[in-house]
């Protein structure tokens, strides 16, 4: 899921508001939308990590995307 660089407020629940402070990223992940692109090919990097919590909250509304029903 894409991540803004401002901490949108939105009450439909559009964008998760998160801040990881030991890498400095703060922003609203988008999650209506799910990119698909080569991470490696791209040279994506990993700079910071969410808490459990976070992870739980956005892999539920990945499945919501995901979800065939």
């Amino acid at each position: 899921m894409p991540l803004t660089h401002d901490l949108k407020k939105d009450n439909r629940g559009l964008y998760y508001r998160l801040a990881d402070i030991s890498s400095g990223i703060s922003g609203s992940v988008v999650t209506f939308q799910m990119p698909n692109y080569d991470f490696s090919g791209r040279n994506g990097k990993i700079v910071g990590h969410v808490s459990d919590k976070d992870l739980d909250n956005l892999l539920s509304k990945a499945y919501q995307i995901l979800d065939k029903r």
